[in-house]
């Protein structure tokens, strides 16, 4: 489809950064969700703590499952013309 004289270059691999940003989003948020939990036990009773510790999963899941349920979709890619 191209002439042959004509060289195409890489300039940015979007797809890879993209996976790595992800990544990095997933680290974090573990990361955070597990800080929640930690701090959660520690100042709070047990039975409190554990109720704490339970919803914030459930609730998070709950969310993605509605998203993934009403067709939200997570990667947007670009229409093909």
């Amino acid at each position: 489809m191209l002439p042959p004289d004509l060289k195409l270059d890489l300039i940015a691999d979007q797809p890879s950064v993209v996976r790595t940003r992800i990544k990095d989003l997933q680290r974090e948020f573990l990361l955070a969700i597990g800080s929640v939990i930690l701090v959660t036990i520690i100042l709070l009773p047990i039975r409190v703590a554990l109720i704490a510790a339970t919803a914030i999963p459930v609730t998070v899941a709950a969310t993605l499952g509605v998203l993934n349920a009403v067709g939200f979709n997570y990667i947007k890619s670009p229409s093909r013309v």
